[in-house]
């Protein structure tokens, strides 16, 4: 991240995340997007539920030794202004 400003380039010993999401919630969010600036209930339900998803597995790779400590400590300044953002 530079000038809070997210870049893209290489990463390594960056934690991985799995979005799992059932194919059900993937129908219902297709139907329920919206092209519009302004957010429906589900797109802020959906991110909500993708942010803690987030938040869980952050705290599960504190626990790890083989992850970057950095790396994950850097993600968690990130992952507060996603939470903002809702």
């Amino acid at each position: 991240m530079k000038d809070g400003k997210i870049e893209k380039g290489n990463i390594e010993g960056a934690p991985i995340f799995y979005l799992a999401l059932p194919k059900e919630r993937i129908n219902d969010g297709i139907k329920n997007l919206s092209a519009s600036a302004e957010k429906t209930d589900y797109e802020k339900k959906l991110f909500k539920y993708f942010i803690d998803l987030i938040q869980l597995q952050y705290s599960a790779f504190r626990l790890e030794k083989d992850i970057s400590k950095g790396k994950v400590e850097t993600f968690k300044s990130v992952l507060e202004k996603l939470k903002e953002s809702r």
